[in-house]
């Protein structure tokens, strides 16, 4: 277990110390594509279980709230970004080589 949260880590550090260097604003009419990268933990069926009896209660107290159902599923987020997809391998190496170390 605690390998995989070493490499996870290691990835996450890699991911977010590719970012914050090539920052460039937007300019409307420019086409921009972005790859979204999202890393998260999914939990065991346990879990999931108390989070969909807790989600219940949730949704009866709050009928506007957040519902889990097929499209929506209990997890914890641990890593939400937006890459370039031109760039998408150069901050993928980058990654790599900053979390080996």
């Amino acid at each position: 277990m605690h390998r995989y949260l070493k490499v996870f880590a290691a990835l996450i550090i890699g991911l977010l110390a590719s970012l914050p260097g090539n920052v460039q604003p937007l300019r409307a009419g420019e086409p921009n594509p972005v790859t979204a990268i999202d890393i998260l933990v999914e939990p065991d069926a346990t879990m999931i279980e108390h989070a969909k009896a807790a989600n219940q209660r949730l949704v009866k107290g709050f009928p506007f709230g957040f519902a889990l159902e097929e499209r929506h599923h209990p997890h914890i987020t641990c890593l939400q970004l937006y890459v370039e997809t031109a760039n998408l391998s150069r901050q993928a190496l980058r990654g790599r080589r900053e979390g080996s170390g």
